[in-house]
């Protein structure tokens, strides 16, 4: 099976809701779910947590919580420099890239996209590309040579989002993961305070 480590990229300093990844909800931290998600696909090789340089607050946090996790720092504006350096550093080919405010993606979902990036083998592999899933269950899967490419010729909001390069149609072989339904009007991602709230009955629900 092919080796594929989830990339979680994660920080503290989020301009609408800041300190979000470290906010409670159902008994963990923000960050711990996604992370929790990522150990138990059974798809996913190794777990890393990519952080800006100086936040140190999360990287205690992570360290403290999740010892078995892995931590990269690097480029706090630049994410996709943050990316790429963690995994040509650490030989990493094949990249789940994975968001901390996502705190409701499931295993479930994480082996779903990485076993279709197995079976069809392409450029790029998500369920984003024709969303049928709601808006927090997002997930990527590339090789490491399209993330050196995103990396040499991305621009503006490529830098800060890390995959819009990656979803230009021109030359890239994409592969979509849809639902036989359309449920992307829901909003799982947590951005601002209604979100929170929101994701608070999530979870109440959810036990």
């Amino acid at each position: 099976m092919i080796p594929v480590d989830a990339l979680i990229q994660a920080r503290t300093t989020s301009t609408r809701l800041p300190g979000k990844v470290l906010m409670e909800l159902g008994g963990k931290t923000v960050v711990q779910h996604i992370i929790d998600a990522a150990l138990k696909a059974f798809s996913i090789r190794d777990v890393w947590v990519v952080i800006p340089t100086h936040d140190i607050t999360l990287a205690k946090h992570i360290l403290d919580t999740r010892p078995e996790v892995k931590i990269f720092a690097g480029e706090e504006n630049d994410v996709l420099d943050r990316y790429y350096q963690c995994a040509k550093e650490n030989k990493i080919n094949h990249i789940c890239r994975l968001t901390a405010d996502c705190p409701a993606m499931t295993p479930e979902i994480i082996d779903e996209v990485v076993g279709a990036y197995i079976q069809n083998p392409c450029d790029y592999c998500s369920n984003i590309i024709r969303r049928t899933y709601p808006d927090g269950w997002d997930c990527e899967v590339f090789p490491f040579e399209m993330l050196e490419e995103a990396w040499r010729n991305g621009a503006g909001q490529d830098r800060e989002h890390v995959t819009t390069y990656m979803r230009e149609p021109i030359g890239i072989k994409t592969h979509s993961v849809e639902l036989p339904y359309n449920l992307s009007d829901i909003k799982l991602s947590l951005d601002t305070v209604d979100d929170l709230k929101r994701l608070r009955k999530y979870f109440e629900g959810a036990k």
